[in-house]
């Protein structure tokens, strides 16, 4: 992957409801592009009912508007009994992990562009919800988190892992290369839940990373979090990239060179989310200025001792645009595409 590097991508929500535009949009301004999340489109459109689609006891009211988990103990797990049952088929990964079209219209546009295209491209990006976000995110409707149980919890990690590898499957014939990102802004919060102690989160995360690589040993995986966090936590998961607000919260990374160093020299990616995604800062900058920002902050990290090579850079939004206008949003893609016309052009 490292030849196609420095590069650019996307985070996955857009606020765009019709989707060819939001197509055209991507295509036009990323060097690796992506499939687009339309939560304004529709709630099944959002970063946890999107993923949610063949999870056990699952209940959906008013078009997706409001998702929850019924007891299980209902029923004796009996639900559970079956989802691990189908998990151990040999067509466990289509059976549970396709994502319907009404749950994500975007990939299936993406889908149909690729094909379209009649040849490979070098790379796409494609994303799950990570583990942390969607079961601390997913309540029963006692409105307690899934997290809390314990074997709710391991199934909801086993689909994730079948949604990922869904993708991975789906998108393998159209790419040489695939990168993988977990979106987890809750690992801002982490210390709002005492449960996910250090060797909780990076136990976790590696295991669902292992999981993922020993059936697709190739696949780059990433987390993103636009928020502070703990970064050693995501250099000890053993990811392939760090994916980080770099406008608001960039300096972070600093208080953690020594694990950033590690995590360079070993062939890690920072993906430097350096276009504010926050409408008021977002018509302010110019490529000039984010280019300055950007370059000061690969001066901040080699000062540390972590000398980041332009083949380890990637560039993206801040976080996704699904909350901003229409507008804005546009105006973000079109500082990204400086970027791109930049690096494509070196």
């Amino acid at each position: 992957m490292r030849e196609y590097l420095p590069s650019t991508t996307g985070i996955g929500s857009v606020p765009h409801t019709e989707i060819k535009k939001s197509l055209s949009l991507v295509t036009s301004s990323v060097l690796i592009p992506f499939w687009t999340q339309h939560p304004k489109r529709s709630p099944f459109e959002m970063m946890i009912p999107q993923y949610s689609e063949n999870l056990p006891y699952l209940t959906v009211e008013g078009g997706g508007k409001r998702i929850f988990l019924t007891n299980p103990e209902k029923d004796s797990y009996k639900q559970l009994e079956r989802f691990y049952e189908a998990s151990l088929k040999d067509d466990y990964i289509e059976k549970l992990g396709s994502i319907s079209e009404e749950y994500a219209r975007g990939l299936y546009a993406f889908l149909k562009w690729l094909k379209s295209l009649k040849k490979r491209l070098p790379l796409i990006k494609i994303h799950t919800t990570g583990p942390f976000t969607f079961t601390l995110g997913l309540n029963f409707e006692d409105n307690s988190p899934i997290y809390s149980d314990n074997q709710i919890r391991e199934a909801a990690f086993t689909l994730l892992k079948a949604k990922s590898l869904w993708q991975i499957k789906t998108f393998k014939p159209y790419c040489k290369d695939c990168i993988l990102f977990l979106d987890e802004p809750i690992l801002a919060a982490i210390g709002s839940y005492p449960m996910l102690t250090d060797e909780v989160v990076v136990e976790t995360l590696r295991n669902f990373i292992k999981a993922i690589k020993d059936e697709e040993n190739e696949i780059l995986v990433g987390v993103h979090c636009c928020g502070n966090t703990d970064w050693s936590l995501l250099v000890r998961s053993g990811i392939n990239i760090i994916s980080f607000d770099a406008y608001f919260y960039g300096d972070t990374l600093l208080l953690y060179a020594d694990h950033l160093r590690e995590f360079v020299e070993n062939g890690g990616i920072l993906a430097f989310g350096i276009i504010p995604t926050d409408g008021d800062k977002t018509v302010t900058e110019t490529y000039g200025s984010l280019e300055e920002r950007l370059e000061g902050l690969v001066q901040k990290l080699s000062a540390k001792g972590v000398n980041l090579p332009r083949d380890q850079i990637l560039v993206t939004p801040s976080c996704g645009t699904g909350s901003l206008s229409v507008p804005a949003a546009e105006t973000v893609f079109r500082l990204l595409s400086s970027f791109s016309h930049e690096f494509a052009n070196r």
